[in-house]
């Protein structure tokens, strides 16, 4: 790759850059080994893929346009077609993740309010959008990435997570229910008029439903993730692949590598922790020596 290209990589998806530069920059502390290989968690990864697969079919037969649309054939005002909006990415967030929440309903916002003649209320309602999409997808494990990897890597019993941050997200809605007012509940010029979508498969859409089902298995230790991943990829269609978001999973490559092999990893309550394969730094094991002998300490 010439210096041009590697500059427009840079520019085009600097968060893998970073990540890369950091996870090469721990080598120093922890030297590469064949434990690398055991540092990544194949299983979070799998688990990301094929939910990014499956919900990339969903999103190619409009399933999500065609359930919000049906909902806002119930709104008479502006204020409330905003809400049905931010309420559907609060929600689908949690299980779409909220990246996919915000690529699905933020177009259709700004369709909807085109439609309806009334573009004024688009900007505010996308601000919203992208917050209920972040503080929605804090409930679950398959809401975000980040939600997904400490999820799996820590053990943490389902119980325990979703209480942990049901009072986080509970104030989010609250505030967000308070900022829809900022929305003007009359005008003029409104018109609901609803997008067109194309006659659902249901032979294909239930497919989708069922490897939808899997990958939620997978991710909740009910099936083997890897057996999940091999069926997804073989009962989608194969045009999907292009949808995945591959720079999020490079993402979390080195960001795994750094939490399981760095000298930095923050332990957490014994409870919410699995015991992992751990290598020792040679500055540790030199500092634990000096502590274990008092020759070695007084420089003998």
């Amino acid at each position: 790759m010439s210096r041009s290209g590697i500059r427009i990589f840079i520019k085009r998806e600097p968060v893998v850059s970073i990540s890369w530069v950091l996870a090469f920059l721990s080598m120093a502390f922890v030297f590469p080994s064949p434990s690398y290989l055991q540092y990544i968690d194949w299983r979070v990864l799998g688990c990301l893929f094929a939910l990014m697969l499956v919900v990339a079919g969903f999103r190619k037969m409009f399933v999500f346009t065609r359930f919000s649309s049906f909902l806002l054939r119930y709104a008479h005002t502006p204020r409330q077609v905003a809400s049905l909006l931010v309420v559907l990415t609060f929600f689908s967030s949690m299980g779409i993740t909220n990246d996919v929440a915000l690529i699905t309903f933020v177009p259709l916002t700004i369709v909807v309010f085109s439609l309806c003649n009334e573009e004024k209320p688009i900007l505010m309602t996308v601000v919203l959008q992208t917050v209920a999409a972040n503080v929605g997808s804090a409930l679950t494990p398959v809401g975000n990435p980040q939600n997904l990897f400490l999820y799996s890597f820590y053990a943490i019993p389902l119980k325990t997570f979703l209480l942990t941050m049901l009072p986080l997200v509970s104030v989010g809605a609250l505030l967000l229910c308070v900022l829809l007012f900022l929305i003007p509940s009359q005008s003029k010029d409104f018109q609901l008029q609803v997008q067109e979508v194309p006659k659902l498969d249901k032979k294909k859409f239930l497919r989708y439903l069922l490897l939808f089902l899997l990958s939620i298995g997978a991710v909740f230790t009910m099936v083997p993730w890897y057996l999940a991943v091999v069926a997804v990829i073989v009962f989608s269609e194969k045009m999907l692949l292009k949808s995945v978001d591959y720079s999020l999973l490079l993402t979390f490559i080195p960001q795994r590598s750094e939490s399981s092999g760095s000298i930095t990893m923050v332990p957490l309550p014994s409870e919410c922790r699995e015991s992992k394969v751990r290598y020792v730094s040679p500055l540790a094991r030199k500092r634990r020596q000096r502590l274990l002998d008092p020759g070695l300490a007084l420089g003998y």
